[in-house]
């Protein structure tokens, strides 16, 4: 949420559904795959394309809510990077890097 006087970040909510979780990503990679590696795209597999097909628009809308915020946890525990794929600002892709802090409020 965004502070309308300073324009600052004042509270990040997390939301709760509509992207892409681990097991529909682990679905949708076995599908692809299945599709992709087809022997004969005009055998009897071309319904199961076509279903497919039918679903795609959901899968990258999946897909875009998951990535458009974005938190990636590096290997040292300290730092994290926030992304933002399409700020509502510029439509830019933005990237911070945050570092935990120990002690914030000591001097």
């Amino acid at each position: 949420m965004i502070d309308p006087e300073t324009n600052q970040v004042v509270e990040v909510k997390s939301i709760p559904s509509g992207y892409l979780t681990r097991s529909e990503f682990e679905e949708l990679y076995d599908r692809c795959g299945g599709i992709l590696h087809a022997h004969n795209p005009f055998s009897e597999s071309q319904q199961e394309i076509r279903e497919f097909w039918g679903g795609v628009q959901d899968w990258m809308t999946r897909i875009m809510v998951l990535l458009n915020h974005h938190q990636v946890q590096l290997v040292d525990e300290r730092y994290q990077l926030w992304t933002l794929m399409k700020a509502k600002s510029d439509g830019d892709v933005h990237v911070w890097l945050f570092e935990r802090q120990d002690n914030p409020g000591a001097a």
